[in-house]
């Protein structure tokens, strides 16, 4: 759909949401890019993964990964 705008019945009902990505792509304002899964940083949120691709995909997102006891002497310190 994204680069022939053909309209099929299995497509119906994307509709209005699709309509209005399409017509931001093509004015410029948004710009579409193919993101490798390994790189795919949503993954994350919506995956059961195992620790090392979440460590990974953890660092990619600039986030920190804490044990169970930093977390623990991190709220320690914050009820101090």
């Amino acid at each position: 759909l994204c680069f022939n705008n053909v309209q099929h019945s299995q497509s119906k009902h994307i509709g209005i949401r699709y309509h209005f990505i399409n017509e931001h792509v093509e004015n410029g304002v948004i710009k579409l890019y193919f993101v490798n899964t390994e790189y795919q940083l949503a993954g994350l949120f919506t995956k059961a993964l195992g620790r090392e691709r979440i460590e990974f995909l953890i660092n990619k997102l600039g986030m920190r990964s804490f044990m169970p006891e930093t977390l623990k002497q991190l709220t320690d310190e914050v009820d101090e």
